[in-house]
């Protein structure tokens, strides 16, 4: 018998869908049973980098979700996840293995401090250069 299957989650804005966030995807679905995303709305991105996202919550919600490598998408509503986190790990822990992911270009983002004080297995992947949605952003 099988041991827990494993979810694998992320946090992030995901504006201007490209490669780098579907290699992200990617990676997570091969690591996992689960791909779950805290998906930032347009306030909580703002607040987190003082610019808007070009595309809508619905529309990066959508995008995600056309991918056909997300099983769950979460709104988050406020610029430091931690609390939707304490949640997610307190549901979720007893049941499955747990894995967050993220770019290594932000290795202390908001909530990270709690994962590992949690015990959740983090994963960097490595940036991929030159498909930032900051560098798409200005050469719109």
């Amino acid at each position: 018998m099988r041991g827990k299957k494993t979810i694998v989650f992320t946090c992030g804005v995901f504006d201007l869908f490209h490669k780098g966030h579907k290699d992200l995807l990617e990676l997570m679905r091969s690591l996992g049973d689960k791909v779950y995303i805290f998906l930032h709305d347009d306030r909580s991105t703002y607040e987190n980098k003082e610019k808007f996202p070009v595309q809508s919550f619905e529309h990066r919600y959508d995008n995600l979700k056309e991918t056909g490598l997300v099983n769950n998408i979460y709104k988050v509503a406020y610029p430091n996840p931690t609390n939707y986190f304490k949640s997610f790990v307190k549901i979720y822990s007893k049941k499955f293995d747990l894995i967050y992911v993220r770019g290594d270009d932000w290795k202390d983002a908001p909530g990270m401090d709690y994962l590992r004080k949690a015990g959740v297995k983090i994963i960097f992947k490595k940036y991929t250069k030159g498909v930032s949605s900051t560098k798409l952003r200005s050469e719109l």
